[in-house]
Formats: structure tokens, C-alpha cells, sequence
């Protein structure tokens, strides 16, 4: 779903919501996070399937820098599947 039908209107796109995240809007971080989340585990399960060696993001999404790539990696550090659990 996109980020305007995700927030009930209150965001047209990822610009809008990640400027209200930076300016500490409460609903807007919960959002920004859980959409991470998602992310996160498509990119997991994604893996999973097939063991790609890289998995590049680009686009528009991929100009939220620090604020995607933190959350990302600490949310697929929690749904990769890794032998011994490392």
C-alpha cells in the first residue's frame, strides 16, 4: 500500500513522512519503522528463497540514507536466518 493509503491521508509520499519523522511527529516514526519492518522481512524471506550475494535499493527510497539503512539492518539482524544464530 502506498505511504498517503498507510497514513490515512496524513502523508502524500516517503518525502513527506520522513521529514515528519526527522521533526519528531510520533505517528510518522511509528510508520517510518513499521514499513522498515516490512521491509526488512521481505528482504529476509527474499534471501532465504534465493541467496542472492547483494541485494541492492534504489529509487527514491534508497535517498533516506541513515534513516532506512539503521532500522534495515538491525530489523533483518532479527529475521535473517543464520547458522549457529550469529
Amino acid at each position: 500500500a502506498s505511504i498517503e493509503r498507510r497514513s490515512i491521508g496524513k502523508f502524500k509520499d516517503t518525502q513527506e513522512l520522513l521529514l515528519a519523522v526527522t521533526e519528531g511527529d510520533a505517528f510518522a516514526q511509528w510508520l517510518w519503522l513499521d514499513s522498515v519492518r516490512a521491509l526488512a522481512l521481505i528482504l529476509a524471506s527474499t534471501s532465504h528463497l534465493i541467496s542472492p550475494e547483494v541485494i541492492v535499493i534504489g529509487g527514491g527510497l534508497s535517498a533516506a540514507g541513515d534513516a532506512l539503512l539503521g532500522p534495515l539492518k538491525r530489523f533483518v539482524g532479527i529475521y535473517e536466518w543464520r547458522p549457529g544464530g550469529k
